[in-house]
């Protein structure tokens, strides 16, 4: 069992006292909704006690930004006693909720405070929050096949003279199962052909625009990673997005730009085309309707972006 000890500056000891938390984990619940960074960075909260039928709720409707003002949505369930396997099948029918209800989870979103551009429903996160987590629970998460990633939080919580003291441990499934699944396989080309629907001269363009930066990542080592995502391809550097290719409509060269490219002394770059910053998310967006742009042309701009990083 743990056990936490507080020391003062004069030296004096005190023993922190485990404080269980109220039927349900609701007042744990108060916690997360305050502060929703416990359960990650880039997550809000758009609703709680969602009711999903038969009189069942989900604690926690929230999203996480997995790019800029792209989001997917995340399941929290929330339990005041060990979770088992049994918790699992809450959290499945909780996740086929969020399927079927997309435009409801949209509603959710809209009216939240935090907007996002797009939701991506077919990639869900589903947390279980609890004082201990059975073992084998998490092991049998990981032979579950499609797009739902798990995320098991234990939670202790301790009282001192000062206030609470909370211990938070995640618990890594991937780590237990040694496992690479279906549900983990990336996005390419022929997925966004068949399951996006995306035309084939818009592959086209895009496979060019990628093809053009793969070979200057090359040549100029710039160090930049790509990663297939749903829709939009990042290229990335120390975890950070610095230049994507967004498909969503006509194919876009999206820069990472803390200021518009005047005023950071660049120089202007095909008036031609469609262009606009967004200030929201500090990105230069260049809409690219065929090969006949020359990608290298948008190097100064990609450079700056790799300096300001």
């Amino acid at each position: 069992m743990s056990k936490f000890i507080r020391v003062d500056s004069d030296g004096n000891v005190q023993q922190l006292k485990p404080e269980l938390f109220s039927g349900g984990g609701g007042d744990f619940q108060a916690y997360i909704k305050k502060n929703p960074t416990i359960l990650g960075e880039n997550i809000s909260i758009i609703a709680s006690q969602v009711e999903t039928g038969q009189g069942k709720r989900l604690d926690i409707l929230a999203m996480e930004e997995i790019s800029e003002g792209i989001a997917r949505p995340v399941i929290i369930d929330i339990k005041s006693s060990e979770a088992t396997t049994d918790a699992l099948l809450q959290l499945l029918r909780n996740a086929n909720w969020v399927l079927t209800n997309t435009e409801l989870v949209n509603d959710y979103a809209e009216n939240s405070k935090t907007k996002f551009k797009d939701i991506d429903e077919t990639n869900i996160k589903a947390i279980i929050v609890a004082p201990g987590i059975k073992e084998d629970l998490i092991e049998l998460s990981a032979y579950i096949i499609g797009n739902i990633s798990f995320g098991f939080l234990e939670f202790k919580r301790f009282k001192d003279d000062v206030g609470d003291l909370l211990v938070l441990d995640w618990k890594d499934s991937a780590a237990l199962s040694g496992l690479t699944l279906e549900k983990d396989r990336e996005w390419d080309w022929k997925r966004y052909e068949s399951e996006l629907k995306i035309n084939p001269e818009r592959i086209k363009t895009a496979k060019y625009i990628f093809e053009s930066l793969v070979k200057l990542n090359s040549e100029r080592g710039w160090g930049l990673t790509p990663v297939f995502r749903k829709a939009y391809i990042p290229f990335k550097k120390s975890g950070n997005n610095v230049v994507q290719i967004e498909l969503w409509t006509k194919p876009c060269l999206v820069i990472k730009l803390p200021k518009k490219p005047k005023d950071l002394g660049l120089s202007e770059v095909h008036p031609d085309l469609e262009q606009s910053y967004d200030d929201k998310y500090l990105q230069y967006w260049f809409r690219i309707t065929s090969s006949s742009v020359d990608i290298e042309e948008f190097s100064e701009y990609i450079e700056k972006a790799l300096q300001l990083l």
